[in-house]
């Protein structure tokens, strides 16, 4: 697994509702924050249980590597220098 991967997959389970998908992608164009909050609700759902699809036959490396890319991700978006803003 590498972030080539991992962003495939993440971006595979957001086509697999195109609905949704069309939404996110006007979301990211106006930033408008009613959508963005709307899309919050189906991410965990809908969006969750499409990721869950494709990770599923992923073997336990593979699946572990997609895990620590993701917490670094994560780590990135909340360190101490944003909270400033």
């Amino acid at each position: 697994m590498n972030e080539t991967n991992f962003w495939q997959i993440i971006e595979t389970a957001w086509t697999a509702s195109p609905e949704l998908n069309a939404a996110r992608k006007l979301a990211l164009r106006t930033n408008d924050p009613l959508l963005l909050e709307a899309l919050s609700y189906e991410l965990s759902d809908v969006i969750g249980e499409n990721l869950r699809q494709f990770l599923e036959p992923l073997d336990k490396e593979e699946l572990v590597s997609f895990n620590h890319i993701m917490e670094q991700k994560l780590y990135h978006i909340d360190r101490q220098e944003i909270h400033r803003y």
